[in-house]
């Protein structure tokens, strides 16, 4: 279920909730439930929601983006600091693309992954090394940040 879930993480929200149902009811085969809470099927196998997944991945992306110079230089180019001459709160803060339209602006890869990093708490922005950072965001409900 998380194959290219990046790329398709911006598909619609019925064919992201069928993609959750689908992921419901296979824990619901493997744990023989039928009135557990999906949610709590999910904390058994200490995993997030697939929409929580597909957003960490991202997230993971930019830090990479950010801390590595082996990173791809096209995902390097999409993400932007924001430079100001005045001692604001943060570090490492990107700068959000300007947009025209909600589903090719609002709803794009490049303007969630810099909105979404620029949300995680300071300490999570400045964690250096990537293990730590991925056992951080884990704890994290990103799809709860977004809205």
């Amino acid at each position: 279920m998380n194959y290219c879930s990046q790329t398709w993480h911006f598909c619609s929200k019925s064919a992201s909730a069928k993609l959750e149902k689908v992921n419901e009811h296979a824990l619901r085969f493997v744990f023989h439930e039928k009135q557990t809470h999906f949610q709590e099927l999910l904390n058994k196998i200490s995993l997030p929601s697939l929409t929580n997944q597909r957003l960490a991945k991202t997230v993971c992306m930019v830090y990479k983006a950010i801390h590595y110079d082996h990173a791809p230089q096209s995902t390097k180019e999409l993400l932007d600091f924001r430079n100001t001459r005045y001692d604001l709160r943060g570090t490492d803060i990107l700068k959000l693309p300007k947009v025209n339209t909600t589903t090719y602006g609002l709803k794009s890869g490049n303007y969630v992954a810099p909105k979404l990093w620029n949300l995680l708490p300071e300490s999570d922005r400045t964690i250096k090394t990537f293990t730590a950072f991925k056992n951080s965001i884990k704890k994290i409900d990103l799809s709860g940040l977004l809205s």
